[in-house]
């Protein structure tokens, strides 16, 4: 028999009782490039009750970003993230909250790759949290060759998850339930979203959720805009952008330049070149395919 459901909610909640801390809003600005997306939030939460509470903040991503910043404003204090080895960051974690500090460690869910934990402690009472997150993405290519952006959930709550707790363990003869999703409708925060596009070849169009104003620029149609925003946000719809570019099929090469004052990788230029071929469809369906890669 599988086991009783259980929701599953991102954002900020409370570790003692999981309860979600009140989302106050959200500002969200997206650059895209082409086939990558770099996305910057700010979610700000409010501790309305009487007491300090320890929360953990969870960030669904897939597999295909990545998360280079996160920057925490507590009562006051602004709080950066480092990278230090697994052991040494949780050991410096647990000695900042013992000391009555506030800190956050962020790491990955042990039985889940996409979904990122933050967790923050002691927020005051009456208090305001803002959390600024960045990250870039590869953008999916559809069916009908464009390019999809969409918002994950806790920058767009409009869902929670409802998983199933026997699904939830690893190993042979466990039955695994499909994720479910329902509507949360809370509204009660402020939302915005700004999107720039900017591209080496021309947009021949851009289809969106209807809330979004798109406009492209004429007549280069190189870059184009879109926006959205609420002061009592009820969306009815994911937050996406499906972008169809002219030659889509034509290899596309972008460079990120170095800079001297970072360090490793960051200081040299980048190279990223864009292969999206178009394979010729084939009457026959049944057959052996062999690809060859270089």
């Amino acid at each position: 028999m599988f086991g009783r459901q259980r929701f599953t909610i991102y954002g900020l909640i409370c570790e003692g009782n999981g309860k979600e801390v009140p989302l106050q809003s959200i500002n969200t600005n997206v650059t895209i490039g082409h086939m990558i997306s770099h996305v910057e939030s700010t979610l700000t939460y409010k501790n309305d009750s009487p007491d300090a509470i320890e929360t953990v903040f969870k960030f669904p991503l897939d597999e295909s970003s990545a998360v280079y910043k996160m920057v925490a404003e507590i009562d006051g204090r602004i709080i950066t993230a480092e990278c230090q080895e697994k052991e040494q960051a949780k050991k410096t974690y647990d000695q900042a909250i013992e000391h009555g500090n506030t800190a956050f460690l962020l790491r990955e869910d042990d039985h889940s790759g996409d979904i990122f934990l933050c967790s923050l402690g002691n927020i005051p009472s009456q208090k305001e949290v803002k959390l600024t997150i960045s990250y870039v993405s590869e953008l999916s290519p559809e069916v009908d060759k464009s390019v999809r952006f969409a918002l994950p959930s806790v920058l767009n709550p409009r869902y929670k998850s409802s998983e199933s707790e026997s699904g939830q363990g690893f190993g042979f003869g466990q039955p695994v339930q499909p994720i479910k999703t329902i509507e949360s409708g809370k509204g009660g925060y402020s939302f915005s979203v700004n999107i720039t596009i900017q591209s080496q070849v021309r947009i021949e169009s851009i289809r969106s959720m209807d809330q979004l104003t798109v406009n492209i620029d004429e007549p280069s149609r190189n870059s184009a805009k879109a926006s959205f925003s609420s002061e009592d946000c009820k969306l009815k719809e994911d937050i996406f952008l499906n972008i169809l570019y002219e030659n889509c099929n034509q290899p596309v090469a972008m460079i990120e330049r170095g800079s001297s004052k970072q360090e490793g990788l960051m200081k040299s230029d980048v190279l990223l070149l864009n292969f999206y071929p178009e394979m010729e469809e084939k009457a026959r369906k049944n057959g052996e395919y062999i690809f060859v890669i270089d």
